[in-house]
């Protein structure tokens, strides 16, 4: 994905239409930067959540380390019942 560089470089000119002929040229401009925007919010929200997943992935494996250690068969009736939570909750849906 390549955002592109002169999106703000029309700025000098849409300045200089606000004399009341420049509405086509604002129109033109919001037009061009709406979909540019949105993409860097879908960047930034998609980061936001890879990053928040990692910090949530970082924290349970700690967890695991930690509780667990040296309790194998804790570790394994851990992930069964979490197994069986997500199949349950499967079925409500």
């Amino acid at each position: 994905m390549q955002l592109s560089p002169n999106l703000f470089s029309s700025a000098d000119t849409l300045s200089a239409n606000m004399d009341g002929s420049g509405t086509s040229s604002t129109l033109q401009w919001l037009g061009k930067a709406f979909p540019k925007i949105t993409w860097v919010i879908i960047l930034f929200r998609v980061t936001g959540y890879c990053g928040k997943n990692y910090f949530m992935i970082n924290r349970q494996a700690m967890k695991r380390t930690t509780t667990y250690a040296g309790k194998h068969a804790a570790f394994s009736a851990e992930l069964e019942t979490a197994e069986k939570l997500k199949r349950t909750n499967k079925d409500k849906k």
